[in-house]
């Protein structure tokens, strides 16, 4: 999946040619010419393995029983370390695409993996067919997951292989040489089966050729991709409604999340309309939440927004911070919850008429006591609409998500769209040269949520950078245009 964004916004100083943003628990380069710290998976007994000119190489003849035993597979598992975050990447240095081959990375491998009992997830790559898929492992048996991702595979490339998880959220990409920020190939899917498991490497076979694979530098370690949701799949799997009334109602137009409230019976009691929902499992202490929203009535005295350190989730218990555009009013608010009934903290700039028919993406920050929030309209590239800041001690730490409320208990909805979430911390800022007159910048995207990306040429003025940022499996990548000499950097939102 790729996601264009604005940049919006500790202060992270680049210098051209910056290190890569990954430390890995688990390396191994094969130069030594072994495969220690590796348990081989020969399920049929005639595989075979080599470290020969610093490669991993494993090679399996046909099933002589495909019906019986399987087609033709061979694997290695990483010992020692299990994993429920991961990233796990490596190279495929040599392939023939004339045969039917898939070679790939094995993740949350479940234990005591063996023939016919292997489960867990693995990243896929066909090299006659130019797939990229990823595989939920049950007993052996592959399923995939959401499709794949077709490309043309250039014959005599060594491809590197990047496979991540975190919660549900699975990200297979293929890179090409040359390019290690923006892959040829994506798959992003969700998936509940399996929480942990150990890692390592797979070749196999559907149509029971014999088969070859090789792996070189291979790096694995505990990763944090950022739950990110388009609703694409038309469902709100991976999140938990909220709901306290029972008045919420949910639907997905368009490739869109709308969440409506419809007015309680007895607001003395039940209080007033109000529909929301938070990502499942995620819990942040100093945070970034975006999502884009649209669909609102302007008419109606109601709000649309993001929820931050939410706790005891429940009518009459919800805890946490709510930043909210005020349909009506046209002002942005930041409130503390306190079961369940918001106080505002602070009013920011008021807005112009926002038009329900386009497009505004919201982004909420905070860290220890510091709560910032933006509007951007996504079809004006530049400065946001609104600004807000705040400071409060109450909450430190909880789930994120969206909400829709009236305060009057009119009826209310918004249909949100490209939510992501994140951590505020480890930036990882890179930048190297990309062609004449060109540089590449790239970064943790869970941590550059609310950063914006700058430049200078004497290290004293600073001006945003504008252009279009791309998302590929946690990292964000942005490519301006450069004159002279230029220093960058990623500002923290004021």
């Amino acid at each position: 999946m790729k996601l264009k964004i604005l940049p919006r916004p500790a202060v992270f100083l680049g210098t051209l040619f910056g290190l890569g943003p990954w430390g890995y628990g688990q390396t191994d380069d094969f130069n030594d010419g072994n495969d220690a710290g590796w348990t081989r998976f020969n399920p049929l007994g005639s595989g075979s393995f080599a470290v020969v000119g610093g490669v991993y190489r494993m090679s399996c003849p046909p099933s002589p029983n495909p019906g019986s035993f399987g087609p033709a597979r061979v694997g290695s598992l990483r010992q020692g370390v299990v994993y429920d975050k991961f990233r796990v990447a490596v190279d495929l240095p040599e392939w023939d695409a004339s045969v039917d081959l898939s070679v790939g990375i094995l993740a949350r491998v479940q234990a005591g993996a063996g023939p016919g009992t292997l489960s867990g997830y693995a990243a896929t790559f066909n090299v006659a067919d130019g797939d990229l898929g990823i595989e939920r492992v049950t007993g052996e048996q592959p399923a995939n997951v959401g499709g794949y991702a077709k490309f043309q595979p250039v014959a005599g490339t060594r491809y590197r292989l990047v496979f991540a998880g975190a919660g549900s959220f699975l990200e297979a990409h293929l890179f090409a040489p040359g390019d290690p920020d923006v892959p040829v190939a994506s798959r992003v899917v969700e998936d509940f089966t399996y929480a942990r498991g150990t890692c390592g490497l797979v070749a196999f076979s559907d149509q029971n050729a014999a088969i070859a694979g090789a792996f070189d530098n291979y790096e694995a370690a505990e990763g944090d991709p950022v739950p990110l949701d388009d609703f694409n799949d038309g469902n709100d799997a991976g999140w938990t409604r909220v709901n306290p009334v029972g008045v919420g109602s949910y639907s997905f137009p368009d490739g869109g999340w709308r969440v409506a409230a419809a007015a309680t019976p007895d607001p003395g009691v039940m209080g007033p309309a109000r529909a929301g929902g938070v990502r499942t499992g995620q819990v942040l202490s100093d945070f970034c939440v975006a999502c884009d929203f649209s669909g609102f009535d302007a008419a109606v005295d109601g709000s649309v927004g993001l929820l931050a350190r939410v706790t005891s989730l429940g009518a009459g218990t919800t805890n946490g911070y709510a930043l909210t555009f005020q349909t009506r009013d046209g002002d942005l608010e930041i409130n503390r919850v306190s079961g369940e009934a918001p106080q505002k903290i602070n009013a920011g700039t008021v807005l112009a008429a926002l038009d329900p028919g386009r497009r505004y993406r919201m982004v909420f920050a905070g860290r220890g006591t510091r709560l910032l929030g933006r509007v951007y309209d996504l079809g004006s590239p530049g400065e946001p609409v609104a600004v807000i800041a705040a400071e409060d001690a109450a909450w430190q730490s909880g789930l994120a998500g969206l909400i829709v409320f009236s305060s009057t208990n009119a009826a209310v909805a918004g249909v949100f769209d490209s939510y992501a979430a994140g951590p505020l911390a480890g930036t990882g800022l890179t930048i190297r040269e990309d062609g004449p007159g060109l540089v590449r910048l790239g970064w943790n995207w869970g941590a550059g949520l609310c950063y914006r990306v700058e430049s200078s040429s004497d290290l004293g003025v600073w001006e945003a950078v504008p252009g279009p940022v791309e998302v590929f499996g946690g990292r964000a990548v942005l490519r301006p245009p450069v004159e002279g000499r230029r220093f960058f950097r990623l500002g923290f939102v004021p």
